[in-house]
């Protein structure tokens, strides 16, 4: 299982993205300032969308502040703060799709979240060219099948090599979070049971509701 490191806040930094850079005036007619077609695919608020080049907007440099912040909490070991400092970096975005909230932009949100689709493809298309098989993904990870590598230390040098990548191109951290022995996919979203074959280790289940009139008795 592989994760984007903060791959919300990370989309809004690396792409500038905020109520004061979106759709700029100073940047509109500028073709390097246009968000491409394919990740506007799903978009729709606005027909076209750019982002100011010209200057930094606020949100992303607040999210840089508060997570420098966050890694010095971590350091000194207060965790209360540092969680506090995670939530408020990962659901940042998601205000802006508030109507309440005071700098109410949904522009923000739909572009935060359609670079973090783009990037998810992208990683996909990654992983099957250096010959993984992908058979899961979700809002930030994917799952990804390496039993052809028969070798465990060439497997780890595929899989570091595949973070380097994903780095390189897209500019983003990724992490191996898990590595599941065994699994059961179900084809509904956040629905798994991952063991990691370690004994005495429990599974990880996720999502799956037993007590459900739409799940199997099981």
């Amino acid at each position: 299982v592989v994760d984007v490191t903060s791959l919300y806040p990370s989309m809004a930094i690396l792409h500038n993205i905020s109520f004061d850079t979106v759709n700029c005036e100073c940047c509109k007619d500028k073709p390097q300032s246009k968000v491409t077609l394919d990740v506007m695919r799903d978009c729709k608020i606005e027909k076209e969308y750019w982002i100011c080049r010209q200057k930094l907007g606020t949100f992303p440099k607040k999210l840089k502040t508060f997570k420098e912040e966050r890694l010095k909490q971590k350091k000194i070991g207060n965790q209360v703060k540092q969680l506090a400092l995670k939530i408020l970096i990962n659901a940042g975005y998601g205000v802006f799709g508030n109507p309440y909230f005071k700098y109410y932009d949904p522009r923000v949100a739909e572009l935060v979240t359609a670079y973090g689709r783009h990037t998810l493809s992208k990683m996909r298309e990654i992983a099957t060219n250096m010959g993984f098989e992908v058979v899961y993904g979700d809002t930030d990870s994917l799952f990804l099948n390496d039993a052809k590598f028969d070798d465990s230390n060439y497997r780890q040098k595929t899989i570091s090599a595949f973070q380097e990548e994903c780095n390189k191109q897209l500019g983003i951290e990724v992490e191996n979070s898990k590595t599941y022995q065994s699994a059961i996919i179900s084809d509904k979203k956040k629905h798994y049971v991952g063991w990691t074959g370690i004994p005495d280790e429990e599974p990880n289940i996720v999502g799956m509701e037993g007590d459900k009139n739409d799940r199997p008795k099981w």
